[in-house]
């Protein structure tokens, strides 16, 4: 017999029109729900220019809230969320609620006790994790805000992590049961980010996309670049992105003399223009100053279309089956992984690309996520 459809309010502290990893995480997990038969409803942070409520791809979508700028912002934020869920759950029917972060936890939390509905937290970034060097939060912030999270992560009903090396952090830095965490990775567009078996361009290409901020690490790549160019004075660093790191990292371009090999491109927020991207890359590097624990959006954006990665991230065990390259925390290694993926020839390429598309292909295509992610809301609910 089909099941009912499930109805499904998310909480997220942000969406568009602002664009970063959690905002495409968050925006992957709707699609794919929605194309799997879920009914899902987001309620998100007020930005300038969005207006209150809108229709985003047949999502409804409701702005709450004040501009997050102070913590009295962020607990004001909170409770305009509880208002909207209460206002939204009188209305209409909802079987789950799904939280990203701790503040968007906080207001599932008090609509879970209200309604007597099932939470499920979702993390995208624990800062505590990172180097000291490049955090931005002060560390007085997180020790007095870690005995918070970590009551609030307690009372989660379920916790969705993206890897079994997070799931394992997450037990240890809050003390969680493992029962209670799910290992489903992030959702990727297997479709729109199509396999190409090999690079566009002519050049050796290496590829950057992200922030740049100081925890992306960009500053590393381009330390690497000179070493790399001595044994491939063709390669060419492309580095998509925008942040407050921009005006520091040309100067060390022009430093190091590296402008005809290292190009600042700027953000790229559609995803054809993207694809293009990792379609000429021959290597996309991700040299985050943290250790990882997870693949990142990029990385799997990149091994969907067939692009091995190197990065610095601490990952499960096995990835490097499947064209994911391990470097450590300084330039000289990280020229050296990179210099090992230029160096395959044709055939050792090949097989790695499809090695990755596979790995993407059977973890993380929107049904297969959608199904285990619907798994956990069934779970819950049945015991609930």
């Amino acid at each position: 017999m089909r099941k009912r459809p499930l109805n499904v309010l998310m909480i997220s502290t942000i969406f568009y029109p602002k664009v970063n990893g959690t905002v495409i995480a968050v925006t992957n997990l709707l699609r794919c729900l929605q194309e799997h038969g879920c009914k899902v409803r987001l309620v998100t942070r007020k930005i300038p220019g969005a207006v209150p409520t809108e229709g985003w791809q047949n999502i409804p979508v409701i702005r709450v809230g004040s501009n997050f700028k102070s913590p009295l912002s962020r607990l004001a934020l909170s409770w305009n969320q509880i208002r909207a869920g209460i206002s939204l759950m009188k209305k209409e029917h909802v079987d789950v609620i799904h939280a990203h972060g701790a503040h968007s936890l906080l207001a599932g939390l008090i609509l879970s006790k209200m309604f007597h509905k099932p939470v499920v937290a979702t993390y995208h970034g624990f800062q505590r994790l990172w180097f000291k060097s490049a955090r931005w939060k002060p560390e007085l912030n997180l020790a007095l805000t870690y005995p918070i999270s970590r009551m609030l992560i307690h009372r989660a009903n379920a916790i969705i992590a993206q890897s079994q090396t997070l799931k394992k952090v997450i037990t240890q830095l809050y003390g969680i049961d493992p029962k209670k965490i799910h290992v489903i990775p992030h959702a990727i567009d297997e479709e729109r980010f199509k396999f190409i078996p090999t690079p566009s361009s002519m050049e050796p290409t290496v590829l950057f996309v992200g922030s740049l901020v100081r925890v992306q690490g960009v500053d590393l790549l381009v330390k690497s670049a000179p070493t790399i160019l001595k044994d491939f004075p063709q390669a060419k660093f492309m580095i998509v992105g925008s942040g407050p790191q921009r005006k520091s990292l040309q100067r060390l371009i022009e430093r190091l003399k590296l402008e005809k090999s290292v190009f600042l491109i700027g953000p790229v927020y559609n995803q054809s223009e993207l694809t293009k991207h990792y379609s000429s890359a021959r290597v996309v590097v991700i040299p985050i100053k943290y250790r990882g624990y997870i693949l990142s959006l990029v990385a799997l954006e990149a091994m969907s279309t067939g692009r091995p990665v190197v990065t610095t991230m601490t990952l499960d065990p096995g990835l490097d089956n499947y064209g994911v390259r391990k470097a450590g925390f300084n330039p000289a290694e990280l020229a050296q992984v990179i210099k090992g993926i230029l160096s395959l020839n044709e055939e050792e390429y090949s097989t790695l690309a499809a090695s990755a598309r596979k790995y993407v292909e059977e973890r993380c295509s929107k049904k297969i996520v959608a199904l285990e992610v619907e798994n956990v809301y069934r779970q819950l609910i049945e015991t609930f």
